[in-house]
């Protein structure tokens, strides 16, 4: 009498993609035991789900050996999209009480922080206007929900302490020296 013991039904899992420098959960089932290959850039290969972070699209394979000995194959294909790159407008110095206007690219979503003093924190293109120097930070997604971030600094001027001197009365067709200061030019 010969029994013969079915394949164990191994499945690696959905393939599916990531962000450079990201890492992702493979998950195998349909069996007792498993083995990855490659076994580079993973957490653990035998184990049903170690942390893969490739750094180019892997195509990982895991043997599932069931409690029988009898064992089945199966692969999942890990892909890399690349990040973006975030790119913002330069620092610069304004006066207290103006307004900046920030500019970010290189994505299709943005959030700016801190948020106060600041238009709207979801565009590329926010209106800036802080009461001391701040530096803002961008974070950027791509349409693969890759992320990078960017930072520009507003410095804050303090107002010059300008003074026209005090009020003065003289008589009609004399002359008065004006004396401003507080300031560079006037």
């Amino acid at each position: 009498l010969v029994n013969v013991n079915p394949l164990p039904n191994v499945d690696a899992g959905t393939s599916t993609s990531i962000c450079t420098g990201d890492s992702v959960q493979l998950n195998a089932t349909g069996a007792s035991t498993y083995v990855w290959t490659p076994s580079t850039n993973l957490s653990d290969p035998n184990i049903p789900d170690p942390f893969a972070s490739p750094t180019a699209v892997t195509i990982y394979t895991v043997i599932g050996t069931d409690i029988n000995g009898c064992n089945n194959s199966d692969s999942v294909t890990i892909s890399i999209h690349s990040l973006p790159t975030a790119s913002v407008s330069n620092d610069t110095i304004i006066c207290n009480g103006d307004t900046a206007q920030l500019i970010a690219s290189g994505g299709t979503n943005y959030i700016w922080s801190p948020a106060d003093s600041l238009s709207s924190t979801l565009i590329s293109n926010p209106l800036a206007w802080p009461s001391a120097s701040t530096t803002y930070q961008v974070i950027i997604s791509d349409a693969n929900s890759c992320l990078d971030t960017a930072q520009v600094t507003i410095g804050v001027s303090s107002l010059p302490n300008v003074s026209a001197g005090n009020d003065v009365d003289i008589c009609f067709g004399d002359t008065i020296q004006l004396n401003a200061s507080g300031a560079a030019t006037y």
